[in-house]
């Protein structure tokens, strides 16, 4: 009879492969032959990919799994960057507009200055200590590479007040889990091959103004992104140009010069939006040179003329191959978006995916791509070998109609 001992690899994969971890636990508790071979799928399995949440707790759990042998295995790592303090406050100013008696009100304000306070402090914490910072480049630079850092974010179902007050609120929280870990990539040397948000759990973003507090971190470790191939971003500028408060003229803002460094990007997922006048996509077309770059995805800018987009693109034309882009504003001539499309069909050969979507002229003129059903279409895909073709068509139609009191709205995602 074999014994438990002679088990052959093969089926003692196949069986841990269906187990969870309690049960894979006292399977490695049999004998130390199983617990020898089973190793390997323990660690693929439980270890490869490690989510954590932004509490001190959280992340010291974290820093004493990457100091065990089981470390190494480490692959992906999720990042809960759900801004938790901001998202209760937001909840209780909600509730507080629902309720009119003097004990509910009274019990709420109690309740939303708690949660602002020990928001405050955790705040306070982070910035005097630096804890996030300091475990998360001991466990980078134990650990040395990484295939993929994913920021998620959880939104709650908020009215319009509550959404108001939780965008004004949340911006610091919010934006600390990427700043620091940047910070910490840079400082410990990491590789890490993707740098992206949740597709899923999106409902986030970064501050451009918390951002620029790590540049100065930042800028001697730069050679560092050299290595990171994919970049799925959500940036907003939510700053308010005040009196006394400019974007320095003819300089390239910060997040411009930070880009500018991953140098061998591949594919590129950037969602932006300021309330600056600042030509964004042309400080990028002048510092932003991805000549390797096969997807391309762009959200939420606003264009001072078509003629940026190209330029910023033309760097990969001999390698993109997927193009998107969406709820964009041109604020040039009526025809730059027809001249962006031909240019696209004719200077980019190996382009053979496009999405446009929700493309507007100025403020309110959406740019409108046919009928379907009898209603007016804002979207436009093509793929496939006909896509020059069919988008030089596109161009020579230009189907823009005027759409009365037609907004965006820019969300996170």
């Amino acid at each position: 009879m074999m014994t438990l001992s002679a088990l052959p690899s093969e089926l003692v994969t196949c069986v841990t492969e269906h187990l969870d971890i309690s049960s894979f636990r006292s399977f490695r508790l049999v004998c130390s032959p199983l617990q020898v071979q089973s190793l390997h799928c323990f660690k693929r399995r439980f270890f490869q990919k490690q989510t954590i949440e932004w509490t001190l707790h959280s992340l010291q759990q974290f820093q004493e799994i990457s100091e065990s042998h089981f470390g190494a295995a480490l692959k992906d790592l999720v990042i809960d960057a759900t801004p938790r303090f901001a998202l209760k406050s937001a909840q209780l100013y909600d509730l507080l507009s629902l309720h009119e008696d003097y004990e509910s009100k009274k019990a709420l304000e109690s309740g939303w200055l708690q949660v602002e306070a020990e928001k405050d402090r955790m705040a306070s914490f982070w910035n005097e200590t630096r804890q996030d910072v300091k475990i998360l480049t001991s466990v980078f630079g134990r650990i040395g590479a990484l295939r993929s850092i994913t920021f998620a974010y959880d939104r709650a179902k908020l009215s319009a007040r509550g959404l108001y007050e939780f965008t004004r609120n949340s911006q610091r929280e919010m934006s600390r889990p990427f700043v620091s870990t940047l910070a910490a990539v840079a400082i410990a040397n990491l590789t890490v091959s993707a740098i992206i948000t949740d597709p899923i759990r999106k409902q986030g973003a970064v501050s451009v103004g918390r951002l620029e507090t790590v540049s100065p971190i930042l800028i001697p470790h730069e050679d560092v992104f050299l290595r990171l191939e994919v970049l799925k971003l959500t940036l907003r500028e939510f700053r308010r140009p005040n009196e006394g408060f400019a974007l320095p003229i003819g300089k390239p803002p910060f997040w411009v010069r930070l880009l500018s460094k991953f140098k061998h990007l591949r594919t590129l997922d950037l969602s932006f939006c300021t309330i600056f006048q600042e030509n964004s996509l042309r400080h990028m077309a002048k510092h932003c040179r991805y000549s390797h770059l096969e997807h391309c995805r762009l959200s939420a800018f606003q264009l001072h003329n078509a003629e940026d987009l190209l330029a910023f693109l033309s760097h990969a034309k001999d390698t993109l191959q997927s193009l998107s882009i969406d709820r964009t504003i041109n604020m040039g001539e009526p025809w730059s978006w027809a001249e962006a499309w031909s240019r696209l069909a004719v200077e980019f050969p190996y382009l053979n995916q496009l999405e446009l979507k929700d493309l507007f002229l100025n403020q309110t003129d959406r740019v409108n791509f046919g009928e379907r059903g009898g209603s007016k279409c804002t979207s436009l895909t093509l793929q496939g070998p006909g896509l020059a073709e069919e988008l030089t068509k596109c161009a020579a139609h230009y189907p823009m109609a005027d759409v009365e009191d037609s907004q965006l709205w820019f969300e996170w995602s």
